[in-house]
């Protein structure tokens, strides 16, 4: 991947602190100046240390990249070309690596020499709804961008073609790349696919390395994009034997969703392996619109792992089995790649794949789509057939060339890793590599550790963790477990935390549970009560365990009360608020086993569940073989992080499923919503968390929770595919519990032993402490005080305030005239500051880098202070724009009421039309814009309306300033309206048609809205 971070995202002010301290200071006694650097447009860093007599070297630190720090350590210069470059990314550093493939499109047309075409229908592919062909209308290269695009096959062959048309692809295209007839020679409706797409191979190919593709996905219903690989050859066997690997797949639909409300269209990237019997691994991740900008996705690829992204996330990252993907798999019967390495079938060359896909099994009627549902019956064979017929409904949707897959020039390539992965440091001339911490925050926080636990004493600390006793069998997601604190359940070994589900210890043949081990607390035996107890039985949790975390649910009869699963429920003592949260744990393998490390808040500052918030860390399923509708695994090889919060608990929708934070891997991160969670949420009524932080409810402290459950129906889902059994229990059914408790024949044999439980091995929560930081303070000044007596100046200090505002003091520092400062985050570039160097305080507050780069001229300034719109900086476009702009339902008129200044604030508001002219103008009235109004801004057909179907209902109001802008900045403050239909916007139009009308001479939207 290509990194485009910046030297603002590379070097941090604190890390600039110490270095230039250590580095600089200590080592010189007069005053010097300080280093320049500069930014190449090939993405490199140069830096020029003039007037240093007698400097042998400088060192970088170098943070943002992937998982570690670095510090580079080069030679100096006095020539300001010198030869200490700082490269992009620390992987250019660690390999060697040769290009094997490149593509930059310059050439103007697709090269054959580098691409092939599939050509075949993929009707009964996945059930497609496309054939793959060469057509230059399909694939086409337009100013050094690649273009994939569906058409349909009508406007190529003639509207009656689907019907009674015959297409032999041998005889059309000269070659079909599969031997099926029913491929290549395609008669009638249901042989024919209605969409003509297309599907590029690359004709290199790559055996370990790096693969980037700079794409913008389309945008359209039943859209289906990838970049995919497949081997060369199968030289396991047919797939999926020999193997898959999808960088990137989504979906062009807008408004597509799962049944629990997440997204699954144009905003998610998908990216899956696929090895064996089915999709082995698949990891998604939720971002923002894939088809309005272009975006980097990438495979990273050794025989040591497998890495997939998107830009500067990880959607997927699997280090090779270190007992091979059979046995990872858990394959029965010959190992079909015993003489294939430890990574195979991942161990052979794989070429690059290019296409976009119509409908087909990428797709379920389980789903939402909206305004319509999915147009077909899944798996049906008249399926292609229903969707052309419903094309009025997904057509509109295709808008031209935002349906293609775009594919830019300059940064598509593949780069094959020569030494198989490992870490090749680049050691030239004047360079060395230092890897420093794992995470960046190491040095950028000093943290206070509230909660430390690596289980050394060989016992749960009763000071640390606490358990909750209870049945969950009712108010925990309708799960099939009690809680205990036995110490079946959870104990340490060895160093190790076990959480493990067992079956109760007072039934017969409990579940591979020793008489021995029983009981912690009240000692149980099989003996005391037999199989019917579950039945039969009464269970006294606080008798038994000495306590009951709940009031209701302590106190059990019979089956529908009784769990049949025993398992722990361990809360730590501390909280936190705000911080870091590491739990280093291997996750149990067994059906219908759900662990999970979550937080809760320790009061329900805010209200009840999910009102106080939710933060769910890790949430995994222990089935080996458990996917959805898709076949995209849900099973133990993926897990889920959660935010939960909302008024209730029907409102709790906006939750974010993320597969993030596992290992060094952040896979996705979610910033606090400028106007708060309650707007992020759209929710209704009253905010309760008004007398909050704007963070709020997470503005509170959270304890740390570790627990396996077990079933139930929130988490588990009979629509989705266990293998090799279906789910035992019918959803949302009162005797679920009974249901999975009769099936135990085919779920117990999978927890195997130990296997079956989560292992801790440690949790480390240091905590943000602003009194450490206070306390502190002095001592780091007493340091640098201490520092300055010896080398008689004073290192800049830089202090941040909560306003995002530096303030920068500098100090002692004779002679001096120029100081760069470096500010982390903005864009890309650095920021440089001249000024003269007296003993003063200088407070700097960009709102941005441009206010420090140019020297800015205000064109235009309005705050509405005079209280009228001021016709010497705005005018009023006036037309009927009924027809014009876009068969919006408004005409734009000056009135009064549709804009007006009140109390400093520009009012835009649309009105009824009725309101103005009468109730019976819109039927038989006659609207004269420039006799009303006195001027009309459109063309004269567009000022004279009369009647229903001519003169709009509404009237609103378009301002046009009448500054104008060429290069800069603009700002607009604004506070959008709320109504149905309402589509508010801040745009900008050239001032003149110079290179011919819409769109040709542009057109930038700043913000619309609904």
């Amino acid at each position: 991947m290509t990194h485009r971070l910046g030297l603002l995202e590379i070097l941090r002010l604190r890390e600039m602190r110490f270095i230039f301290l250590l580095a600089l200071l200590c080592r010189f006694a007069f005053a010097q100046p300080d280093p320049d650097f500069y930014r190449h447009k090939d993405g490199n860093v140069k830096v020029v240390i003039p007037g240093f007599p007698g400097v042998q070297a400088v060192t970088l630190t170098v943070s943002g990249q992937d998982k570690d720090l670095f510090s580079i350590t080069a030679h100096v210069s006095e020539n300001p070309e010198p030869k200490a470059l700082l490269p992009v990314s620390r992987r250019h550093l660690e390999r060697r690596a040769t290009t094997v493939f490149f593509d930059d499109f310059s050439s103007g047309q697709i090269d054959p020499n580098k691409w092939s075409y599939t050509i075949y229908s993929a009707r009964h592919h996945n059930n497609e709804f496309q054939l793959y062909s060469p057509d230059p209308s399909n694939s086409y290269v337009k100013n050094g961008v690649l273009y994939i695009r569906p058409t349909l096959t009508v406007d190529r062959y003639g509207s009656n073609f689907l019907t009674n048309g015959h297409l032999d692809l041998r005889a059309q295209f000269g070659h079909c790349n599969s031997s099926s007839s029913v491929l290549c020679d395609l008669r009638g409706y249901e042989n024919i696919p209605p969409v003509m797409a297309a599907r590029l191979n690359s004709k290199g190919h790559i055996r370990y390395g790096k693969v980037e593709v700079v794409a913008k996905l389309p945008i359209g219903d039943w859209l289906w994009p990838a970049i995919w690989m497949m081997p060369t050859e199968n030289h396991y066997g047919g797939w999926p034997k020999s193997g898959e690997i999808d960088i990137m797949e989504s979906r062009g639909n807008l408004h597509y969703h799962n049944s629990h409300g997440t997204s699954m269209g144009v905003d998610v990237d998908a990216a899956t392996f696929h090895y064996g019997l089915s999709s082995q691994h698949k990891n998604t991740l939720h971002g923002s619109n894939f088809g309005e900008a272009f975006h980097t996705y990438w495979l990273d690829w050794t025989e040591h792992y497998i890495k997939i992204g998107v830009d500067s996330h990880t959607v997927l990252a699997f280090n090779t089995p270190s007992d091979s993907y059979w046995q990872n798999g858990h394959f029965s019967g010959t190992n079909i790649w015993a003489s294939g390495g430890k990574d195979a079938p991942f161990d052979r060359p794989f070429y690059l794949i290019l296409n976009v896909a119509v409908g087909g099994n990428y797709f379920s009627s389980h789903n939402i789509n909206e305004p319509y549902r999915q147009p077909w019956h899944d798996r049906w064979h008249n399926s292609s057939v229903e969707f052309w017929e419903a094309r009025h409904l997904w057509e509109p949707t295709w808008h031209g060339e935002g349906a293609a897959m775009k594919i830019k020039s300059r940064e598509n390539k593949v780069s094959e890793d020569r030494h198989g992965g490992r870490k090749e440091v680049y050691r030239g001339q004047n360079q060395h590599m230092m890897v420093l911490p794992p995470s960046r925050r190491h040095l950028e926080r000093r943290a206070t550790t509230v909660l430390f636990d690596d289980f050394s004493s060989g016992r749960i600390d009763p000071n640390k963790w606490k358990h909750f006793v209870g049945a969950n069998r009712f108010y925990q997601n309708g799960q099939f477990q009690m809680s205990t604190p036995d110490r079946v359940n959870s104990y340490v070994k060895d160093g190790v935390l076990y959480i493990r589900p067992r079956c109760p210890l007072f039934i017969d043949n409990p579940c591979d549970v020793q008489q021995s081990t029983i009981g912690q607390y009240h000692t149980l035996t099989v003996d005391s009560f037999g199989e019917n107890f579950l039945s039969t039985g009464h269970l006294d949790i606080a008798a038994t365990w000495g306590t009951c975390s709940t009031t209701r649910w302590c106190d059990l009869h019979g089956y529908n009360h009784i769990p049949p699963i025993m398992s722990a429920f361990l809360t730590s003592t501390a909280h936190i608020r705000y911080g870091k949260v590491e739990v280093v744990a291997k996750l149990p393998k067994g059906d219908w086993l759900h662990p999970a490390i979550w937080m809760m808040p320790t009061e329900d500052h805010y209200g009840t569940w999910p009102r106080s918030g939710e933060i769910d860390i890790m949430e995994a399923r222990g089935n080996l073989h458990y996917h959805n509708p898709h076949g995209g695994s849900l099973g133990n090889d993926v897990t889920f992080a959660h935010l939960n919060y909302g008024p209730r608990p029907k409102d709790d929708k906006s939750r974010f499923e993320w597969c993030i934070g596992v290992d060094n891997h952040h896979f996705a991160v979610w910033n606090t919503p400028a106007n708060g969670y309650w707007q992020q949420g759209h929710f209704t009524g009253d905010n309760v968390w008004a007398d909050g932080g704007k963070n709020a409810p997470f503005d509170r402290p959270f304890y740390l929770i570790l627990t396996i459950s077990v079933g139930g129906p929130n988490w588990f889902s009979s629509r989705n595919t266990n293998m090799p059994y279906a789910q035992p229990w019918h959803d949302n059914w009162h005797n679920s519990s009974m249901e999975f408790w009769f099936a135990r024949h085919r779920w117990e044999p999978t927890w195997r032993g130990e296997e079956a439980a989560m292992k801790i091995k440690s949790v480390h929560v240091p905590s943000l402490s602003r009194q450490w930081r206070t306390v502190m303070r002095p001592v780091f000044l007493l340091l640098v005080w201490i520092l300055i007596l010896v080398n008689g100046q004073q290192e800049p200090k830089v202090f941040r305030d909560g306003n995002g505002h530096l303030s920068v003091s500098i100090q002692g520092f004779p002679g001096v005239q120029r100081v760069t400062l470096i500010i982390a985050g903005q864009e890309k570039e650095h920021i440089e500051v001249i000024d003269d160097t007296s003993d003063s305080t200088r407070s700097l507050s960009p709102v941005s880098r441009r206010h420090l780069e140019r020297r800015a001229t205000t064109v235009f300034f309005d705050d509405f202070s005079s209280g009228h719109i001021d016709p010497q900086k705005w005018k009023h476009s006036i037309t009927g724009s009924r027809f014009l702009q876009n068969h919006e339902f408004q005409l734009y008129s000056p009135e009064p009421a549709n804009s007006y200044v009140k109390n400093g604030m520009l009012y835009i508001r649309p009105t009824l039309t009725e309101d103005h002219f009468g109730r019976n103008f819109l039927y038989n009235g006659h609207l004269n814009v420039t006799e009303i109004w006195g001027e009309c801004t459109s063309a004269a057909r567009w000022c004279y309306l009369h009647g229903y179907n001519g003169i709009p209902p509404t009237m609103s109001a378009m301002l046009l300033s009448k500054g104008h802008i060429r290069y800069g900045r603009v700002e607009v403050v604004a506070k959008l309206p709320k109504g149905d239909w309402l589509w508010p916007a801040i745009w900008m139009m050239p001032t003149e048609n110079h290179y011919g009308s819409w769109p040709r001479s542009g057109e930038i939207d700043i913000m619309e809205a609904r």
